[in-house]
C-alpha cells in the first residue's frame, strides 16, 4: 500500500473550519456545493481553461464470454439508480449539484451482432462514441450503459461522468450490480 493517511482516521476527509456536515434529509434535493475534486472537473470542461473544453469519465467494457441478461442488468441497474444518490444527481450552471428525488428507469440499449459482417465496424463506432463522451452535467443521467453481442460473447459498456462518482466507488457499485 504506497499510500498514508496524514490525518487520523477521526478527521479525515478534513473539513473546512465551521462548516457543519451532517445529513440533513428534509433538504436532501435541494442544491449544494462541490468538493474540491468536482470543481476542478466542472470548471475544466470549459473550453476557455487551457486543455479544457473535455469531461473527466470513465469508459469500460466488460467482456461475458456467456449471453448477458439486458432485462436483468436494467433491472438491477434501476435499483442501483434509486439507491445511490449520485446516480440521480444533476449539476447547474453556477457549480452547485442537486440529487433529484426520482428520475425515470434507464434502458440499457442492446446490439446483436452475432453474425453480423460488419459487427467489428459497430463495435468499433460505438467504443468511439461512448469512449469519447462528454455529459452535459445538467442533464440526467450522466452515464451511459450499452450492452453488445458478438461472436465473442457479451459485451457491457459503461461510460460514466467522474462528477457523480469516484473510480474506487465505480469498482464497489460494479461489485453490487
Amino acid at each position: 500500500w504506497p499510500f498514508t493517511i496524514a490525518a487520523p482516521i477521526g478527521s479525515w476527509p478534513p473539513t473546512p473550519s465551521g462548516q457543519d456536515i451532517s445529513p440533513d434529509p428534509a433538504n436532501a434535493a435541494e442544491p449544494f456545493g462541490l468538493t474540491d475534486l468536482q470543481l476542478a472537473y466542472f470548471v475544466g470542461r470549459s473550453p476557455a481553461v487551457p486543455l479544457g473544453g473535455t469531461g473527466c469519465h470513465v469508459y469500460w467494457e466488460l467482456l461475458s464470454d456467456t449471453p448477458l441478461d439486458g432485462g436483468r442488468l436494467t433491472a438491477a441497474w434501476n435499483r442501483l439508480v434509486r439507491d445511490h444518490d449520485m446516480l440521480r444527481a444533476v449539476f447547474t450552471a453556477d457549480a452547485r449539484q442537486r440529487v433529484q428525488p426520482e428520475v425515470p428507469a434507464i434502458r440499457i440499449v442492446e446490439h446483436d451482432w452475432r453474425g453480423a459482417a460488419d459487427g467489428a465496424a459497430c463495435l468499433a463506432t460505438l467504443r468511439e462514441r461512448m469512449a469519447h463522451e462528454v455529459f452535459d452535467p445538467t442533464c440526467w443521467p450522466l452515464f451511459r450503459i450499452e450492452l453488445s453481442h458478438d461472436g465473442q460473447g457479451s459485451r457491457l459498456h459503461v461510460s460514466i461522468d467522474l462528477l457523480i462518482i469516484d473510480v474506487l466507488s465505480l469498482f464497489g457499485l460494479l461489485r453490487q450490480w
